[in-house]
C-alpha cells in the first residue's frame, strides 16, 4: 500500500509549464517549480507544480468504513465490544463523551454517512431510484435473481420482536403484529407484510437468521450504492472525495474555498474575535398573534360574505442563507475608524455594493411612537435575560401551574423595545433601523473592511446544478452544500472538546498522569476514554463572515415584512409566526392572491403551484430570497403555542410541528389539539420511546415529555394568551404603574 512508484516521463503526455496543475494558479517569478508524479501505478509525471503544492499533495493511507447514523447507534456497539489487541491507535473527533463524529482504529476510519446525507436510508434509496443510477454493486450480488426487484428498497424487519437470540431459529416470519415498531409507534401495512413474506419465500430463507442476514446484506449494499453515488457527484462537481472529510460542512467549506480561490484574512487581535463572538445572533423564532381564522372566499364552507376578507399565508424564503452568501461579504483589510472618522461618518454614503463595509457598536432606542406600529416584530433582536417578574399575570399563572418557575431567569433571542446598549450590528441593518425610525444615541466603535461577493459564484453554481438536476438525490445534495457552508463561517471553537482513547496499557498510564486530564471513563476492559482539558484555544475561523450573514439574513426578512407586506397593507397585516426564513402572516384585503400576482410579484416564487392553478408562474423559479408558499391550498386556521410549536390547517389536512416531540408521537396530535391547548390554557404530556446511550451502553427508554403547552415567554401575553406585547413596550410599563 505504501510502495511508491518511481518517477517516469510519459512520452505521450503534455503539460503547461506556466500553470501549477494542482492549484491551477500561474507561476510567479521566482517561485520554485517541481515535477509532480503519481505515487501509484506506473509513476508517470502529472505536471509541474509549486513546491508547496507538491509537498501537500500527499497520498493518505486509510480504509474508510461507512455506517449510516453511526454516532447515535453503531459506534456504541463497536466500541463497547472492541476486542483486545484489535488496534494499537485510536483517534477520535468527538461531539461529547457519548457521541463521536468520527473515530479511527489504526487504518480503519469510521465515518457516519448521516453527517453527509441526513435522511433515512429508505429516503436515500428512493431518491437514488429516481436517477439513472445503475446499481452495479447490487447487480453483482443479485443480478441473476429474477426476484431482485423485491430488494430495491429499505428492508422490513420486526425490530421490537427480537428480545432473544433463540428467535433467530424460528422457521417463519412472525405475525404482522410482531412488526410493530415501538420506536416509531407504528405498525406495518398489510402490503409491507406481504412484501416481507415474498422476500422470505423467494430468497429461500429457512430461518429468521437467514432473513436477518439478507436484510443486513441488502442494507449494506444499498448504503454502498448511495454513498458511491454521492462520492461520484462530489468528485464530478468539486474534484473532492468525501471520505477525506467527516461532515458535509467540512466538505462544502473546502469545496467553496477551492472553487472561489479566495484568501480570507484571519483576525489577529483576540479582542476583535471576542467582539464578534459576543453578539452572534441566530435566526429569529417569534410568535405574534397566536390564533387566527381566515375568512377566505376560496374556502366556501367557512366563508362569511358579511365580514371582511382575511387570508393566512405561510411563506418560506428560498435558500435564505444562500441568498445572503451571494451578497458582498468581508474578506480582509480590517481597520478601526478613528474618533475623528467616527465623528464625520455618514452611514448612508454606502450601500450593499460598496467596496468597503462596516460593523458598528452603538447605543440606540426605539421611540414610543413606533411601539404599536412595530410590535409584531421589533427591530434589532438581542439575547434578552427574561425573568419571572417580566412575565404578564397570565404567563405567571401558567408558569406556576406547569411548575416552570425554576427555569427562570433564562436567556433567549427575543425582539424587544428595551434600549440597546453596546449593540453590534451590520451597517446595512443600521441603515434600515434608522430609516424605520430608530434613534442612534451614541456610536462607540466602527470596524471597516473590504467586501466582495466572493461566495456568489459557488452558491449560484450549486443552485444551478440543483435546478438542472432531474433527480431528488442531486437536488438535495446541492441544497445541503449551500446550507452547510454557512455553518463553517460561525464555527464555535470553544465548544470543541478533546477526547483521547487508550487501547494499550502504556497509553492509559500516559493519559492518567497527564496534568490536562479532566476525567476518564472505561468503556470495556480493552478501551478507556479520557476527557482532557485543552492546553490552548485556537481562534482561527473567519467568524466575521458568519456574523454578517446572520445580520443581513435578518435584515432581508425585516424588509420582506415591513417594506412589502406592512407597506402595502398597513395595519391590515399581522405577523402570526416567524422562524428564521419563514413568515406566517394574516392579511385583510379583497384578494391576496391577486396581490401576489401584481403588487407583490417582485418577492414571490409561484412555481410550486400546479400548472393549471391561476397563481402558477415559473418566471421566478428557485430565485434566492424569494418567498414561496408552504401550502398551495388556502389556509383555514393557525395556532401558535411557542417557538417551533404550531399548526395550521388547509384543505382536509394540517401541518404540525412541536420541537422535541418525535414524529411518531406528533401524529397523535390534531389541529384541534393545538387549538384546545391554547384556549384551555393547558399542556399535554406524550410518552415516546427512544434509544439512548450511557457510557456507550445502549438502552431503549420511554420518556413522558411535555408534548404541547400553552406557556410562552418571549412576549408579554395578554389575558387569553392570543394577543401580546413585545417586552419593553410602553403599555407594559403603564400597566405596571396602574397595578
Amino acid at each position: 500500500m505504501r510502495n511508491i512508484a518511481p518517477m517516469i516521463e510519459n512520452p505521450d503526455s503534455t503539460y503547461d509549464s506556466t500553470i501549477c496543475h494542482i492549484c491551477k494558479q500561474k507561476f510567479k517569478l521566482g517561485e520554485i517549480r517541481v515535477r509532480d508524479h503519481c505515487h501509484f501505478g506506473e509513476g508517470y509525471i502529472r505536471g509541474l507544480g509549486h513546491q508547496s503544492c507538491n509537498l501537500n499533495y500527499r497520498a493518505t493511507y486509510f480504509i474508510p468504513v461507512i455506517i449510516h447514523n453511526a454516532r447515535n447507534y453503531d459506534t456504541h456497539l463497536i466500541l463497547k465490544n472492541l476486542p483486545a489487541d484489535f488496534a494499537k491507535i485510536i483517534n477520535i473527533i468527538p461531539i461529547n463523551m457519548e457521541k463521536f463524529t468520527m473515530f479511527s482504529l489504526d487504518a480503519l476510519k469510521f465515518l457516519d454517512s448521516y453527517q453527509f446525507l441526513d435522511s433515512s436510508l429508505d429516503v436515500l434509496v428512493n431518491n437514488l431510484k429516481t436517477s439513472n443510477h445503475a446499481f452495479k454493486i447490487f447487480e453483482k450480488f443479485f443480478g441473476n435473481n429474477r426476484n431482485k426487484h423485491l430488494l430495491k428498497q429499505k428492508g422490513i424487519f420486526p425490530y421490537s420482536y427480537f428480545d432473544s437470540i433463540d428467535k433467530l431459529k424460528e422457521k417463519q416470519l412472525p405475525a404482522r403484529a410482531a412488526f410493530f415498531n415501538v420506536l416509531t409507534n407504528m405498525p406495518i401495512t398489510e402490503t409491507e407484510y406481504n412484501h416481507a413474506q415474498l422476500v422470505f419465500q423467494n430468497f429461500k430463507c429457512k430461518t429468521l437468521a437467514d432473513y436477518l442476514e439478507l436484510y443486513q446484506n441488502v442494507d449494506t449494499i444499498m448504503l454502498a450504492e448511495v454513498f458511491i453515488s454521492f462520492r461520484r457527484t462530489a468528485m464530478q462537481y468539486y474534484e473532492l472525495d468525501p471520505v477525506h472529510f467527516v461532515t458535509s460542512a467540512e466538505l462544502t467549506w473546502n469545496a467553496g474555498l477551492k472553487f472561489t480561490k479566495v484568501e480570507l484574512q484571519l483576525l489577529s487581535n483576540v479582542n476583535d474575535y471576542i467582539w464578534f463572538e459576543s453578539q452572534m445572533r441566530g435566526g429569529i423564532c417569534f410568535l405574534g398573534k397566536r390564533y387566527e381564522k381566515a375568512n377566505n372566499p376560496y374556502i366556501s364552507d367557512t366563508y362569511n360574505d358579511s365580514k371582511p376578507h382575511k387570508y393566512i399565508l405561510a411563506l418560506d424564503a428560498n435558500n435564505l442563507y444562500g441568498y445572503v452568501m451571494s451578497q458582498s461579504l468581508p474578506v480582509g483589510n480590517f481597520s478601526w475608524l478613528t474618533s475623528e472618522e467616527i465623528q464625520n461618518f455618514n452611514i448612508f454614503e454606502y450601500d450593499e455594493n460598496s467596496d468597503v463595509g462596516f460593523i458598528l457598536e452603538v447605543d440606540m432606542h426605539c421611540p414610543e411612537n413606533l411601539h404599536q406600529k412595530t410590535n409584531d416584530l421589533p427591530f434589532a433582536v438581542e439575547h434578552l435575560k427574561i425573568t419571572f417578574e417580566m412575565l404578564s399575570p397570565y404567563a405567571k399563572k401558567l408558569c406556576e401551574r406547569f411548575n416552570l418557575k425554576p427555569t427562570f431567569p433564562c436567556k433567549k433571542l427575543t425582539p424587544n423595545f428595551y434600549p440597546k446598549k453596546n449593540y453590534i450590528t451590520h451597517y446595512l441593518n443600521l441603515q434600515f433601523y434608522i430609516k424605520e425610525g430608530m434613534i442612534v444615541d451614541k456610536i462607540h466603535k466602527i470596524l471597516s473592511f473590504k467586501q466582495i461577493p466572493w461566495l456568489k459564484d459557488y452558491i449560484h453554481f450549486n443552485n444551478e446544478k440543483r435546478k438542472a438536476a432531474t433527480d431528488e438525490f442531486t437536488r438535495s445534495f446541492c441544497k445541503k452544500l449551500n446550507n452547510s457552508f454557512f455553518g463553517r463561517l460561525m464555527l464555535n471553537q470553544r465548544k470543541k472538546i478533546s477526547v483521547l482513547g487508550s487501547v494499550t496499557e502504556k497509553d492509559c498510564k500516559k493519559n492518567l498522569s497527564s496534568p490536562l486530564l479532566d476525567y476518564f471513563e472505561p468503556v470495556n476492559e480493552n478501551l478507556t476514554l479520557f476527557k482532557m482539558h485543552k492546553p490552548n484555544l485556537i481562534l482561527d475561523k473567519p467568524i466575521y463572515g458568519g456574523f454578517c450573514i446572520l445580520e443581513v439574513s435578518k435584515l432581508h426578512m425585516y424588509k420582506l415584512y415591513y417594506s412589502n407586506f406592512k407597506n402595502v397593507y398597513k395595519t391590515k397585516c399581522e405577523l402570526l409566526y416567524m422562524d428564521t426564513d419563514s413568515l406566517y402572516i394574516s392579511v385583510e384585503t379583497d384578494d391576496v392572491f391577486l396581490d401576489m400576482k401584481t403588487s407583490l410579484n417582485n418577492i414571490f416564487d409561484l412555481s410550486n403551484y400546479p400548472k393549471n392553478h391561476f397563481l402558477f408562474d415559473d418566471s421566478n423559479r428557485g430565485r434566492l430570497g424569494y418567498l414561496k408558499s408552504e401550502a398551495v391550498q388556502p389556509i383555514r386556521e393557525f395556532v401558535g403555542l411557542k417557538a417551533k410549536m404550531y399548526a395550521f390547517s388547509y384543505g382536509d389536512t394540517c401541518k404540525k410541528t412541536a420541537k422535541g416531540v418525535k414524529k411518531s408521537s406528533l401524529k397523535n396530535f390534531t389541529f384541534e389539539s393545538y387549538k384546545n391547548i391554547l384556549l384551555e390554557e393547558s399542556s399535554i404530556r406524550q410518552p415516546q420511546c427512544s434509544i439512548v446511550s450511557k457510557k456507550h451502553e445502549l438502552h431503549t427508554v420511554i420518556q413522558n415529555r411535555i408534548g404541547l403547552s400553552a406557556f410562552y415567554d418571549k412576549k408579554y401575553l395578554a389575558d387569553g394568551g392570543i394577543y401580546s406585547l413585545a417586552y419593553g413596550h410602553y403599555q407594559i410599563e403603564n400597566e405596571d404603574d396602574d397595578g
